[in-house]
């Protein structure tokens, strides 16, 4: 069960994913606020309050400790086709993750989709639970779903006249002109009618990414942009005709789609959005490797500076190549390390996707790192960097992490002790060294 905190922590995602959002230009775009006060079949009583802009090194509230798990920072992407949650994980979805993402292809029907809605918010009220459509493509699942109600006028052509898609295995995946209102107008009636539905927090767009040519060679330079104004316009559009009281989110704002490096990550969209998804966080799974510490040290200090002045930022760690499940232990460590650097409490969540698809493993279950139960408490400020190595004061601990390709000493500042994987390790003494491995983190509690 969760504790009183626990709930706060939560809660402060509707709370305050719409106070401020900030440009990567450094401007302040105040909101007005309404938070989310119930998530029950009542959400629509909620309390209009006034954004405040928060400080530059923010004060955070007491976070729950070992007794409510992960739950302070995880969500989860899951669902898989023709299959429907157990009753046991309803029950592991509910304890664990703060936020659920149920993916576009789950179960049967937008009636499951809506069902395992009711069931996850019976079961926690307090459950952000989003329902999850592409933007900018149209996949087979859903062609399936919505039938004739879909215009195939709305599909992106090339110079030809021929739908533009990926298709493998006897299906495809067709890209949509979100240039084209009435599109818009179509799949944003579509999310309505999911929020009418189900006690759905809000939305989750997926494919919805500044487009540019290194991505999409076969795209002119007008489609692109006529495209990203799109995306744009669907984001306002949304946040209009669900108001106040839901969330939008889009994905997203990872570095890579696929071997290529993204030239706009589109931050400026969280002007408008609730939240973002980076689902290349920390790790390259198709590559085998982490990004580089630079890049590493650059996120960390964007994606704490967004939170802190009210955009929810997702970070997904992809571990599904079987190099990955070999050396998972260290890279849920180094990557939930770089996720604390990051976090603030109630804005911040990360999940560590083992399988693509529930079938193939345990998703629900794996979505964790041994780290996660620690008691560190809440952060004291933000994290400062010494050469390669970050660190961040907690209430009870601190958390190390080398970003270079090279062993780095480091001084404790206290007595403490190594927590590594969840075990108690050696001690240390204020002033002693600690040798740090490349690419590599160390949890110290307090001795």
């Amino acid at each position: 069960m969760l504790t009183a905190a626990g709930l706060v922590v939560i809660v402060a995602l509707a709370l305050g994913a719409f106070s401020l959002a900030r440009s990567e230009t450094g401007t302040d775009h105040a909101a007005t606020a309404t938070p989310i006060a119930a998530r029950s079949s009542a959400r629509s009583a909620t309390t209009s309050t006034t954004a405040t802009t928060t400080a530059a090194t923010p004060t955070y509230a007491p976070t729950p400790t070992v007794a409510t798990g992960g739950r302070n920072y995880r969500y989860i992407w899951t669902g898989t086709p023709g299959r429907r949650f157990t009753d046991q994980e309803f029950r592991s979805l509910t304890r664990h993750d703060a936020l659920i993402i149920i993916a576009k292809a789950y179960g049967n029907s937008f009636a499951d989709d809506d069902a395992a809605a009711r069931r996850l918010v019976s079961l926690d009220p307090d459950a952000t639970v989003l329902v999850n459509f592409l933007a900018g493509a149209l996949p087979p699942v859903l062609a399936d779903r919505w039938g004739p109600a879909f215009n195939d006028a709305w599909l992106l052509r090339d110079a030809n006249g021929n739908p533009i898609g990926d298709c493998s295995g006897g299906e495809c995946q067709y890209r949509v002109d979100v240039a084209d209102p009435g599109y818009r107008r179509f799949l944003v009636a579509q999310v309505q009618e999911r929020m009418r539905a189900a006690p759905y927090a809000g939305v989750m767009y997926d494919n919805l990414h500044y487009y540019d040519q290194r991505q999409y060679p076969d795209l002119s330079t007008e489609q692109i942009q006529r495209l990203n104004a799109g995306f744009r316009a669907l984001l306002r559009e949304t946040r209009d005709a669900l108001g106040p009281d839901r969330v939008v989110f889009f994905n997203g704002v990872s570095r890579n789609i696929g071997h290529v490096i993204v030239a706009d990550r589109g931050f400026d969209l969280l002007t408008t959005a609730t939240g973002a998804q980076d689902e290349t966080f920390c790790y390259l799974d198709n590559q085998n490797r982490f990004h580089g510490g630079r890049a590493m040290i650059e996120d960390d200090r964007r994606y704490h500076r967004l939170a802190a002045h009210g955009s929810t930022i997702l970070e997904s760690v992809h571990l599904e190549s079987a190099a990955a499940h070999a050396d998972a232990a260290h890279i849920e460590r180094y990557c939930f390390a770089h996720y604390l650097m990051t976090f603030v409490p109630g804005m911040t969540f990360v999940q560590f996707k083992a399988f693509s698809d529930q079938d193939e493993g345990p998703q629900i279950a794996s979505n964790n790192t041994a780290e996660e139960g620690l008691a560190l408490g809440a952060p004291a400020g933000s994290f400062d960097r010494h050469g390669t190595v970050l660190r961040r004061r907690f209430e009870h601990g601190w958390v190390f992490v080398n970003t270079g390709t090279s062993s780095a000493d480091i001084t404790l500042p206290a007595r403490l002790v190594l927590w590594n994987g969840g075990t108690r390790g050696g001690s240390f003494v204020r002033g002693e060294s600690y040798a740090l491995p490349a690419q590599d983190a160390a949890y110290f509690l307090s001795a």
